[in-house]
């Protein structure tokens, strides 16, 4: 809406309201509406576009469902949205919205479905979109790729005698970890 501000961070209450991480403030009044999402941990990115309010950040569930690192909701009823791109990481910390694109930044290895390092395009159905994938971290480096439990890892480094990865992020490398080098 027009005379609406949207506000994320780490917070629990707007004008001694009670909002925790992600509020929508009336401009003509200064007082939050009564939208409350409740995210379970910080908001770090906003983005309101054609109706729709998306955020991203560390959580993993809000008011309504469960949603890891991005969520989005309608403006107008301010419902949880089906939209759902699941991000698979530690955060997305910047969202964007160009037409019906929606660009994500962050600390993570797959979203949308699909593998994507740090940087990803989305559908307003929330599909990672299969012809952009920037690749902020390469997986392929030089003809070698590392796996992780079959996960690709993004390669830092790699040369004849080393290679350095970084390991992905949703891999719990335990005692038995399937380390494969092609």
């Amino acid at each position: 809406s027009d005379n609406l501000l949207y506000a994320g961070g780490v917070f629990a209450s707007v004008r001694e309201q009670p909002r925790e991480r992600l509020a929508a403030v009336d401009l003509n009044t200064g007082l939050p509406t009564a939208w409350d999402p409740r995210p379970n941990d910080a908001v770090l990115a906003l983005a309101v576009s054609a109706g729709t309010v998306y955020a991203g950040g560390d959580f993993t569930g809000v008011a309504g469902g469960t949603r890891n690192q991005v969520a989005a909701w309608d403006a107008a009823t301010g419902n949880l949205k089906a939209w759902n791109p699941n991000a698979r990481g530690r955060r997305v910390n910047s969202l964007a919205v160009l037409g019906t694109t929606i660009y994500a930044g962050g600390v993570f290895d797959e979203i949308g479905g699909q593998p994507r390092a740090r940087l990803a395009a989305l559908d307003p159905f929330g599909d990672a979109i299969g012809s952009w994938n920037p690749g902020a971290l390469n997986t392929n480096l030089g003809g070698v790729q590392v796996r992780f439990d079959g996960v690709p890892a993004p390669l830092l480094f790699a040369q004849q005698e080393q290679v350095n990865v970084q390991v992905p992020y949703h891999v719990a490398v335990g005692l038995q970890t399937l380390v494969e080098v092609f």
